[in-house]
């Protein structure tokens, strides 16, 4: 049973007048995460199908795309293969909402401003079907391994992670973007359900300090968005300070309008809370999402999207800062020829890619801006491992993300004791002489790298993305 302190109580008071049973109410029903079904790397159908197959009955949410709620309950599609392989992402589906306000489209350049641990910005990446160039940014180091992990997992190979202050890049990346999500960093009162150690560090005086945070980082967000562009800006938690306040704010001091956000069929949205130095076009406009109006089902959470109206740019301002850097490759097409020619993949599957070396070689979309690769932390997607003699072996996040398309050099398991063993790194035993790399499969799901070595093939599944064998569990 949570109890709330007396400074969060009064917060609730002020918010929620007469309805304050109800918010207490849902902080004793755990949210429940929704899945969001990826075709980056697998048919929709086909992952549907195989959480059937595992006990799961997927239920369709009609007015987001590709999202299903389950039953039954005690299910934890967290431990499928399905969600292994990147087929899936477990989201809380308030999470899911400013994504779909921002509205991504297919080669544009837009900035997560504060992205880890990346479950808006896969999103975003597959709402842009893998291409242009999207820049994932989080100010916490500590946080950038769970974003990176998460790209890799799910097939994200237009998405470029950067650690910067986020109060700095409207001064280096001046009017760059499309479009930007700020998700920004909140006292997270939305999130009691869930996380209720929230209530461990929550303070009132903590408040004033996240609303000037939040100020920093969406004028920092205008400035680097293109007139006209659109920004969405949200938090998780459910002060007026950190909410209308800070939009109100900024409303006053640069030229962007807000949008007005459609309703959704069987979600409901509120407006805006009134208050005083609050105007009726920021309440009429913004949206707050309650637990308690959504069967106690998901997290709360403010949403508000705004549309850049003209210039912010000064002569004092520095211009985009991205260094050229000489990373192509004079080998590309022998190299994508070899990878096509190997492994069976119709060239016409490959040809929206390019390559480039930093160190490894790496995966980029055609249409991305791979100046990026000489100012990141990591830029597109692990391609492959050089090796001597100008060898080259794919990872296996390559073959996930290919699986479907290969049809040389393929071995498909056909015992679980043996797809097991092969998911936790072991060797397994093969009734062929394999050399070579070879793609290996459970059915129509490509596992990932394995190097024949005459009749054992070895486990290349990188430790980070091993799934436990039944007896290990």
């Amino acid at each position: 049973m949570i109890t709330l302190s007396p400074d969060v109580q009064k917060v609730i008071d002020e918010v929620l007048p007469g309805e304050q049973d109800k918010f207490l109410e849902c902080l004793n029903v755990r949210v429940r995460t929704k899945l969001r079904l990826s075709s980056v790397k697998m048919d929709v159908e086909k992952t549907l199908s195989s959480l059937s197959k595992e006990g799961l009955t997927p239920k369709k949410i009609d007015w987001l795309p590709d999202t299903y709620s389950y039953e039954p309950e005690t299910a934890y599609p967290g431990r499928t293969l399905v969600h292994n392989l990147g087929y899936l992402y477990l989201q809380d589906l308030s999470s899911m909402i400013p994504a779909f306000v921002l509205d991504p489209q297919p080669g544009e350049r837009i900035l997560d401003l504060a992205a880890a641990p990346g479950s808006k910005t896969t999103q975003i990446a597959q709402m842009m079907k893998n291409t242009g160039t999207l820049v994932a940014n989080d100010a916490d180091s500590g946080r950038l391994s769970n974003l990176s992990f998460n790209l890799d997992r799910m097939g994200i190979y237009n998405t470029v992670v950067t650690h910067l202050d986020g109060t700095l890049a409207g001064k280096r990346y001046p009017e760059y973007f499309d479009r930007v999500l700020l998700d920004a960093p909140c006292s997270a009162l939305g999130v009691l359900a869930n996380k209720p150690d929230v209530l461990n560090w929550w303070a009132q005086n903590k408040v004033a300090k996240f609303a000037a945070l939040q100020e920093k980082l969406l004028i920092s967000a205008i400035k680097a968005l293109k007139p006209g562009g659109r920004l969405v800006y949200s938090t998780c938690t459910l002060t007026q300070e950190e909410n209308e306040g800070v939009v109100q704010s900024v409303l006053l001091k640069y030229p962007v309008e807000l949008e007005t956000i459609p309703d959704l069929p069987g979600y409901v949205f509120r407006q805006g809370i009134s208050a005083p130095g609050i105007s009726p076009e920021v309440s009429e406009k913004v949206r707050r999402i309650y637990p308690f109006d959504n069967d106690n089902n998901l997290q709360g959470f403010f949403v508000a999207s705004f549309k850049k109206l003209e210039s912010t740019q000064r002569d004092d301002y520095s211009v985009l800062s991205l260094p050229s850097v000489h990373t192509s490759l004079k080998n590309e097409i022998e190299l994508l020829g070899r990878m096509s020619a190997y492994f069976g993949i119709d060239p016409n599957r490959i040809e929206g890619i390019k390559l480039f070396n930093r160190k490894d070689i790496w995966v980029v979309p055609k249409d991305f801006d791979v100046r990026w690769a000489g100012s990141s932390i990591r830029t597109g997607m692990r391609f492959a491992r050089e090796m001597y003699d100008d060898a080259f072996k794919l990872t296996t996040d390559v073959l996930q993300l290919y699986g479907r398309y290969i049809t040389k050099h393929k071995i498909i398991l056909d015992q679980q004791q043996v797809m097991d063993q092969f998911q936790s790194g072991s060797n397994i035993s093969w009734n062929e002489d394999l050399r070579g790399q070879q793609a290996v499969f459970w059915g129509d799901f490509c596992l990932g790298s394995g190097l024949g070595m005459g009749k054992t093939v070895k486990s290349q599944i990188p430790r980070s993305k091993r799934m436990a064998s039944d007896s290990e569990i």
